[in-house]
């Protein structure tokens, strides 16, 4: 059963962009962990999981704004990166070769190709926009 975090009982810091260290103030220490949002939509501060490396949940802070001010930085930019969705701003090109749907794009100025492994890929060209479809 995983533990609650109420306040300025952790001291979280960075590891590799998106892991943190976990060290409570009981001298229990903790590394590589994943921060989760338990609610991604609608609770973007509040009750964020601590994960181990084999899916564990050591604890669950209840508010970012409870903890430290450097340890919210730290949640904060390791969450941010952890669920970065890029932005697509133009299509390059969809084609479909053995099953495989072959997808590019642009992220910003970044062209980015890859793909998409399905049982049946279909793709339906409409004018000038086009479809994927399982």
């Amino acid at each position: 059963m995983p533990r609650y975090i109420e306040g300025p009982e952790v001291k979280l810091t960075e590891n590799d962009k998106i892991f943190v260290d976990a060290e409570f103030y009981t001298g229990e220490k903790f590394t590589e962990l994943e921060l989760h949002r338990m609610f991604p939509i609608t609770g973007l501060t509040k009750y964020i999981a601590l994960v181990d490396s084999e899916g564990e949940q050591i604890a669950i802070i209840r508010d970012l704004n409870d903890l430290m001010e450097d340890s919210r930085k730290v949640a904060e930019k390791v969450l941010e990166e952890y669920y970065m969705i890029p932005r697509i701003t133009k299509f390059i090109k969809m084609s479909e070769k053995f099953k495989v749907c072959i997808i590019g794009v642009y992220f910003g100025k970044l062209p980015t190709f890859f793909n998409l492994w399905l049982k049946s890929c279909a793709i339906l060209t409409i004018a000038s926009y086009t479809a994927v479809s399982p």
